[in-house]
């Protein structure tokens, strides 16, 4: 995108074939050298000889081009940063920019997003009126998601964050500020701060990536430590914006569920169980209704949904539910249902020890005790960081081993580095299946309660 929007309408050819080799948008068959063969044939067949003498600028961009034909980078990158200054300083704007931009194509192509995002970021903010600055600031946030992304560093987060706060402010209503705007609500919601994403109202017809994201954001609000009266307030809000998701016009239950639906009475049937008794019975009907609707709910849903339906129906009396659900659920389900027990007990100590002592008393599925053949032989950070780096990125293996690593980093003491690691995991490897998701939801759960 970056290359094509490079391509300037040029007098002079050199500069012309130039603009051609750094601007036109190649496939990955084409390299840019493949992109300046094509600009010196053209300039060969369709530029008269030179008719006036080369501006001074122009001639250090024509010096750029002979460097990159030898095959020296850091010699062109350095001419045409020597050039874009000239340029400047004569107040050839219009080609000062596009000289700012080749350089910091070179750069990302080289590899250096780092310094590809501050080019990019730097050129169209000299120029933020060209038509072209909106896009080359965009490709400034693509080179920081990069560098990010190989990074992984506080330092890298907070810029290509900055980058995406202020596209938006400086091109609010631009062809990228969709593209960017949700860039932005995903580091948002990596960084935690679900008061700035749930400011935003919800989009009046939101697409699946939207809904998950909002649902992401109110889980986030819920596992927060806040005050009676706050929690209340986010409660009313977040049933006032979900419930119309899983209740039809007519305020009836959907004849087919979707899994966005499910997710929501999922999430609103732990809010409201965290209330207590009142509470509970909300959830119990919310989920019990999901449980056995149509289509049959997947099972990680129901590994997912079964700790509060076990917990709610034990508080409503319904123990025939809460033992049909439990003889469902295996070990890694009963864990989680330790986490529930401990937020209500936090949320509702008056009520919760009792449905405690009926969880303890009910017999659990004995999971075997066979190690797994692919666990490495010592439970310890380095091994598991060792298996990570040695599995296929997003594989089962790997994120087992990632899961694994983050649970050593908390057992470890270092709880914050294992909130970053899961943070980035989210933004970096958050899509998958419903299994994995709920993996990271439980690693999430059992990191707030610290």
């Amino acid at each position: 995108m970056i290359r094509a929007m490079l391509l300037p309408v040029m007098v002079q050819a050199a500069v012309v074939g130039l603009a051609i080799v750094l601007a036109a948008a190649p496939t990955h068959a084409q390299s840019l050298a493949d992109e300046l063969r094509r600009a010196d044939r053209a300039m060969q067949r369709d530029t008269p000889r030179q008719t006036r003498p080369l501006a001074s600028f122009e001639a250090i961009a024509r010096e750029a081009g002979a460097a990159f034909r030898r095959g020296d980078r850091q010699a062109a990158l350095d001419r045409f940063d020597e050039a874009a200054a000239e340029a400047f300083r004569v107040e050839a704007t219009g080609a000062a920019f596009e000289y700012a931009l080749a350089a910091a194509e070179l750069t990302r192509a080289a590899g250096d997003h780092a310094d590809a995002a501050r080019r990019f970021r730097r050129a169209a903010l000299s120029a933020v009126r060209d038509p072209r600055a909106a896009a080359a600031h965009e490709a400034g946030c693509l080179a920081a998601a990069e560098a990010f992304r190989a990074d992984g560093s506080a330092k890298a987060m907070s810029y290509y964050g900055e980058l995406l706060a202020e596209h938006l402010a400086t091109w609010p209503r631009g062809a990228s500020a969709a593209e960017i705007g949700a860039r932005r609500r995903d580091w948002l919601l990596l960084s935690g701060d679900w008061r700035s994403l749930l400011a935003e109202p919800p989009a009046p017809s939101p697409d699946g990536p939207s809904i998950d994201r909002r649902l992401q954001a109110y889980r986030l609000a819920f596992a927060e430590p806040i005050d009676a009266a706050d929690y209340a307030t986010l409660l009313a809000t977040a049933t006032d914006e979900l419930q119309p998701m899983v209740l039809t016009d007519a305020r009836r239950w959907p004849k087919r569920w979707t899994v966005w639906q499910r997710d929501a009475a999922l999430l609103l049937a732990r809010g409201h169980l965290a209330r207590g008794r009142p509470g509970a019975e909300y959830a119990r009907q919310m989920l019990r209704v999901a449980w056995r609707g149509s289509p049959r709910a997947s099972d990680d849903w129901r590994r997912r949904a079964g700790p509060a339906l076990i917990v709610s129906s034990l508080a409503a009396e319904d123990r025939e539910t809460a033992k049909a659900v439990r003889s469902q659920l295996l070990r890694g389900e009963l864990i989680e249902l330790t986490v529930v027990e401990r937020q209500l007990a936090t949320n509702a100590p008056d009520r919760w020890p009792a449905i405690a002592e009926r969880l303890a008393a009910t017999p659990q599925p004995v999971e075997s005790s066979r190690r797994s053949v692919e666990e490495p032989e010592a439970d310890t950070l380095a091994a598991w960081t060792e298996r990570e780096r040695n599995a296929p990125r997003n594989s089962g293996e790997w994120r087992r081993a990632r899961l694994a690593r983050i649970r050593r980093l908390h057992a470890d003491g270092h709880t914050d580095d294992a909130r970053k690691l899961l943070r980035l995991t989210w933004l970096l490897a958050g899509e998958g299946d419903e299994a994995w998701r709920a993996s990271l939801d439980a690693a999430h759960a059992s990191l707030r309660q610290e």
